[in-house]
């Protein structure tokens, strides 16, 4: 023991060094237990602020793509066929040798360079089916074109799949669908040019959008069916579901009716970009956005009905023909919905 200053006796510690003060096991649990309150707190903002980065790079996707549509339309006056039908030389036969829309149009906003060889006229050559073959492999090459502007940053499933019947070729979906009409009426078999949309058999243009350009939708989104996609409706994946079926439409849309089995099913929605079918490259508007029914195509009747759907929580994004882009709510009211799909319907003022 010693006396110091005041006289106040202090006890000397050992070595002459203060004891370092430190957390208590109870403040180190106090401690933790706030990190990950914040944690909780933080972690849904950060998740939300990086899905409002892709819903703004989404938007500018579809910006492109509606820019890319007035930039061909300015050169070849008017828009591109939804699908080209050809008669082979050979046989006489009429074949689908459709390319998408976006492979038409991708060329106006600077990503041409890969169809570079390619005629679009070349209808024979390049006839679009599953197998490759002599006749189509310079454009079974090009499926896996990974070009950016086709994807949907949301889209959390792989771009690229294994297609069938291709010799092990590995093709890449496309996240964005050119409008093609209501599906109502006659449907979407996009034959004579019976759809009511932007985009038919025929080609349409500017002027044919008697409904004005800030009227009409052009493009929106789609996600795609990947390889492990459902074979039967579930909650969370019905719009991945594609269905080749039969019988009508409805027999497919009340989930009550989902005991009816389809003939098959497969991995086709959105794949393969560059193929004009339906199912890989266009939506109609039969159906409100999002909503839980599988893409259809209907054997013997051949009408397709594919619906818009996105990543986004609750929204589809979509361009209209005057270059607009707007967040459209999955809770749309189907008759507005299904106005803005089609481009001579004598609607006004359609609200969303």
């Amino acid at each position: 023991m010693r006396v110091v200053g005041d006289g106040v006796r202090r006890r000397t510690r050992r070595n002459g060094r203060r004891r370092k003060p430190g957390f208590t096991l109870v403040e180190l649990l106090v401690a933790i237990a706030i990190i990950g309150i914040l944690i909780g707190l933080l972690l849904p903002a950060v998740q939300a602020a990086r899905e409002t980065a892709r819903r703004m790079q989404c938007a500018n996707n579809v910006k492109q793509w509606t820019l890319a549509l007035t930039n061909y339309s300015d050169v070849q006056n008017g828009f591109p066929q939804f699908t080209s039908w050809g008669r082979s030389a050979a046989d006489g036969k009429v074949y689908d040798t459709a390319f998408s829309i976006q492979a038409r149009i991708l060329p106006y906003i600077e990503q041409g360079a890969f169809m570079q060889g390619i005629d679009f006229g070349d209808y024979d050559k390049y006839r679009v089916y599953w197998q490759k073959t002599a006749l189509n492999s310079a454009l079974f090459d090009k499926m896996d074109f990974p070009c950016p502007t086709l994807a949907c940053p949301s889209e959390d499933q792989p771009r690229t799949a294994l297609q069938p019947k291709n010799d092990g070729l590995y093709a890449n979906g496309n996240n964005y669908v050119f409008c093609s009409g209501t599906s109502t009426g006659f449907g979407n078999n996009l034959d004579g040019g019976r759809n009511d949309g932007a985009f038919a058999w025929r080609q349409t243009s500017f002027a044919s959008l008697t409904d004005g350009t800030s009227q009409t939708m052009v493009v929106s989104e789609t996600r795609l069916q990947f390889p492990s996609a459902p074979s039967e409706p579930n909650d969370d994946d019905w719009d991945r579901m594609y269905v080749l079926g039969a019988g009508t439409f409805e027999d497919y849309v009340d989930p009550d009716l989902a005991a009816l089995k389809p003939q098959a099913t497969g991995t086709h929605r959105g794949f393969p970009w560059i193929t004009g079918r339906h199912y890989a490259s266009g939506y109609s508007a039969y159906s409100v956005p999002n909503a839980r029914v599988p893409s259809i195509w209907l054997r013997g009747t051949e009408l397709t009905f594919d619906g818009a759907a996105s990543n986004h929580p609750g929204i589809v994004v979509v361009g209209f023909a005057d270059g607009s882009v707007r967040n459209v709510s999955e809770t749309v009211a189907l008759d507005v919905w299904r106005a803005a799909a089609t481009r001579a319907g004598s609607e006004t003022n359609v609200e969303f």
